[in-house]
């Protein structure tokens, strides 16, 4: 017995130093670390629902005491201490596995619903692609896991990637070598005309969702290029149950910006994939091709047909109205070539679009980062203030 009582007071003490050490860490770098949402470089952006210094408080120089880094340390020290003093079980939260077994979503907590950019895989949430074969791991998936539970997914029709490459060498090599270790994209291909439609597509996630979560979740729905369309109709068709939209460097939501250069693209990817035989058929070549050309080949006539179909249907849902309470985080190149020139004037045609509507929360600039806006360790942090910011439950 004083053998235990010892062990557990050496436990404590070694607890309370920990504490000591982090507090005091979190001290020496309030004051150098800026955590500014533009590197140091804002560009202007509003909230029409929060003054400007509210604003540059949540996104400047300011931290809290504990982080999110120095928190995470904290946590896991206090549940090993748990682990040591209780023989190992320890309680979870939802969602987590304790000794094999799954629990249960948390009901007070919402799901984090993500829709990939265009021909992009979940993965991408979590590993930033630098050309390399080892891709750099991120926290951002992991930072929402905080704020929800997370659903991602892969569209079926992006599983292409699976069965094609590059076709330079070097590249289709790295990308042999990333879907080896990784797996980022799915066997599964089989999907028809009507499955690329973008409300058929949001009802198919939310049928999903709901078999995971029940009907009584609240939703956050975020959408990176290509899915942040699919993530406003998403948030319009299902406004009862989603608290908040997040795009992020998503295609200008406006209508002239697709009437105008969607209207190119439709005629630059004209297919004559026009019946489901048709697109079966490219799809069994793609699988089944003898020669990395020929399902090459096929899979860019797939793809033609999924950007044609796609710049139809944001204009065929689009809606200049915000359902939800909604966040826009944006690129914003400083020496930018042709398109990113045009994608900036359409933003700001968006942004003013959007100023006057009430659920239109936020909407930022982010200089220079790429288009995978949270693969910037800053601009990751930000975009996650913010919804933290802006989330109500």
């Amino acid at each position: 017995m004083n053998t235990v009582l010892i062990i557990g007071l050496v436990i404590l003490l070694i607890v309370i130093f920990a504490v000591c050490i982090i507090v005091a860490l979190a001290l020496s770098h309030k004051h150098k670390e800026g955590s500014n949402i533009s590197g140091g470089n804002k560009v202007s952006g509003s909230s029409n629902t929060s003054g400007g210094s509210e604003l540059d408080e949540l996104f400047g120089n300011t931290i809290d005491i504990f982080d999110d880094e120095h928190t995470e340390i904290l946590n896991k020290a206090i549940e090993d201490t748990k682990a040591g003093i209780t023989g190992g079980k320890v309680s979870g939260k939802a969602n987590e596995k304790v000794s094999g077994k799954a629990i249960k979503h948390d009901p007070n907590k919402p799901a984090i619903i993500l829709f990939n950019g265009f021909a992009a895989t979940k993965l991408f949430w979590e590993y930033a692609y630098e050309g390399k074969s080892n891709l750099r791991q991120l926290n951002f998936l992991k930072k929402l896991k905080r704020i929800g539970d997370i659903h991602t997914f892969n569209l079926p029709h992006f599983n292409i990637n699976y069965y094609t490459r590059p076709d330079l060498p070097k590249e289709s090599k790295i990308w042999n070598e990333i879907n080896e270790k990784y797996k980022p994209f799915d066997p599964e291909l089989d999907f028809t005309l009507e499955d690329l439609d973008y409300m058929n597509i949001c009802k198919k996630v939310h049928e999903e969702v709901h078999a995971k979560y029940g009907p009584n979740k609240k939703y956050i729905v975020i959408g990176h290029s290509y899915g942040g369309p699919l993530a406003l109709l998403y948030s319009k068709t299902y406004k009862s149950e989603c608290k908040m939209c997040v795009c992020i460097d998503n295609p200008p939501y406006f209508l002239k910006f697709y009437e105008k250069y969607n209207e190119k693209q439709n005629k630059t990817y004209a297919t004559k994939i026009n019946d489901n035989k048709k697109l079966e058929k490219l799809l069994n070549t793609i699988k089944n091709g003898t020669t990395l050309e020929e399902r090459n080949e096929a899979g860019d006539k797939v793809f033609n047909l999924i950007s044609r179909l796609s710049a139809l249907d944001r204009i065929k849902y689009y809606d200049p109205k915000l359902y939800v309470p909604t966040l826009f985080f944006k690129s914003l190149k400083t020496n930018p070539n042709e398109m990113e020139r045009i994608w900036t004037r359409f933003n700001r045609k968006e942004k003013k679009q959007f100023s006057s509507d009430s659920n239109m929360k936020f909407y930022k600039f982010f200089k220079d980062a790429e288009h995978a806006i949270w693969n910037n360790q800053k601009y990751s942090d930000a975009i996650i203030r913010g919804i933290k910011k802006f989330y109500s439950s």
